[in-house]
This record gives C-alpha cells, structure tokens and sequence, in this order.
C-alpha cells in the first residue's frame, strides 16, 4: 500500500451551506444569511461594538497566524490543506502544499514521490461523517513564480461524481478591490504551537479540521506583484482556499498564507489568464 497524501478540498458552495446548517441544528442557510451569521460571530467586529480600541482588536485578531499548517509522519502524510474545482477535473492548491508530495524530473515534468500518492475530500463537513473522496491522478504543473499547483482528479469514484467547479472572475471587480467583501472557504486547523488558544476558541467554538466560511474583506492590494491583501479569519490549513466575492460568489483569489500582525495574502487570479500554466488547466474563467 502506497503513502497517501490527504487534500481537503473547498467544493461547491452548497456544500458549504450544508456544513454551516449542520452547525446550527439542521437550520438550511443560503450564502448570504451563513456569511451574515458568520460576521455576527467575528470577534473584530464584537469587539469594535464593545467600543474596545482599534489597537486592542488587532491583538487579539492577529495573533491567530494563517501560516500553513503540514501533518508529518515517518510512515505518511496526513491532511496537508485545502484546494478547489476551476475546471471539470481541475484542483488548484498552493505549491507549497503540493511539494510535499510532488517532485520535479528532469524533463520538467512533475511527478509523485515514490511511493506516495494524493486524494481530495470534498466533504469534512462539521456533524458528518460523510466523504466525497477522489484519487489525484496527476500533477498538471507546480508555478516557478506564484504559489500555486494545478492537479488532475478523477472525475469518478464508485457512483459518486466530482461536483461544480467554482466560477473564477475574469475581470477585477467594477468597484476598487480593497475594501471589497469577500469570504474564506476552507478546512482551518488547530495550531496550539504557534497561535494562542483563547482566541483560536472564541474564533473557532474549538471546531477545526472542518469546512468552514470565514468573512472579511479585501484590506489591500499590490496588482503589480500579483497579490491582494485579505483579512479573514485564517488558520493553517486554510492554504490553497478560495477567496470569494460576496457579491458576485466568483473567486477572486488564491489564499497563499499571511504574516503576524500584518495581512494575509492572495494571488487574484483573474491577473492570470495569459499564464501558460493556467490556460493549460482551462480554468472556469466567468
């Protein structure tokens, strides 16, 4: 039996209204009640309505990192982050969590480490015991330049067929992109190593390892670089998440990581439809 490497996958976004009814008894939210539950429940804003300094919220806010969080073993890899569908068969994830099953030959092709292998769960949903598991069959290609990785999934598995892929913004957004209101979806993780855990419990009710819609907006960006800045709630194992617009639900970006007490980061991908890379994984550009 080969070692396999777990990608918990953001999927469509009934899927993910699912896993927020199942947070709240059963209760069927659309989106938009979900991410207003969800900013009812951010701890930046309670705090702001408690009249609490601006200073006093960003220290409890930023002390939750969103730097990348990876689950090693001699004998395998655990569940290493998430990723999404940008085309029928396409997963898109960061590249520095397809490295840790990736490597690159000498042709310039990339291939699995011997004897390793990769699967995407789109399910992992909070009160389900469900999956919607699918083998990764092959690496597309790793980007020299951005954070990003391109795999090939199976389209079947048993009966079970992959969903949606998420639509894609083709264009920037009409209105200015900072300022703009986005949302998360992805599997955060527990990281009691390098995050205080009082506010990981009050962000988080103690549930990780789940699909989860976490609001914020755009808080900056640097088009020049190919980045915008982001402050929604992130934890490790949110690499590889889409970065979704509240009011279009087209992803704008690939959530990469962050930096304490600063932004977390983003790669708004409508910048890359001339790269060669992403015309050869025909991304569903809308």
């Amino acid at each position: 039996m080969r070692d396999c490497a777990w990608l918990v996958l953001a999927s469509a976004i009934f899927a993910t209204s699912a896993a927020v009814a199942a947070q709240n008894g059963g209760r069927t939210l659309t989106i938009q009640a979900a991410v207003n539950e969800a900013v009812e429940q951010n701890l930046r804003l309670m705090a702001e309505r408690a009249n609490l300094s601006v200073a006093d919220a960003a220290l409890i806010t930023a002390r939750l990192r969103p730097n990348p969080v990876l689950s090693t073993s001699a004998e395998n890899l655990d569940w290493l982050g998430t990723g999404f569908l940008v085309s029928a068969d396409v997963v898109v994830t960061n590249r520095h969590v397809a490295m840790e099953f990736a490597k690159n030959e000498s042709d310039g092709t990339w291939k699995f480490r011997s004897p390793m292998g990769s699967s995407v769960d789109f399910k992992e949903e909070f009160g389900s015991g469900d999956s919607l598991a699918f083998d990764v069959k092959e690496i597309i290609g790793i980007h020299d330049d951005y954070d990003m990785a391109l795999l090939r999934v199976e389209q079947t598995s048993g009966h079970k067929t992959l969903p949606e892929p998420l639509p894609v913004a083709a264009a920037a957004p009409a209105a200015a992109v900072t300022g703009r209101k986005v949302y998360v979806i992805g599997y955060p993780a527990w990281d009691g190593r390098r995050n205080d855990p009082e506010p990981m419990r009050r962000i988080f009710s103690d549930i990780y390892n789940v699909k989860r819609l976490q609001p914020g907006q755009v808080s900056g960006e640097t088009l020049a670089s190919f980045e915008i800045q982001h402050d929604c709630s992130t934890l490790g194992g949110n690499s590889g998440s889409p970065v979704i617009d509240l009011e279009t639900h087209r992803v704008l970006a690939l959530h990469f990581g962050g930096r304490y007490m600063e932004n977390n980061h983003a790669i708004p991908l409508w910048l890359l439809q001339s790269d060669p890379l992403v015309q050869r994984a025909q991304l569903n550009f809308q």
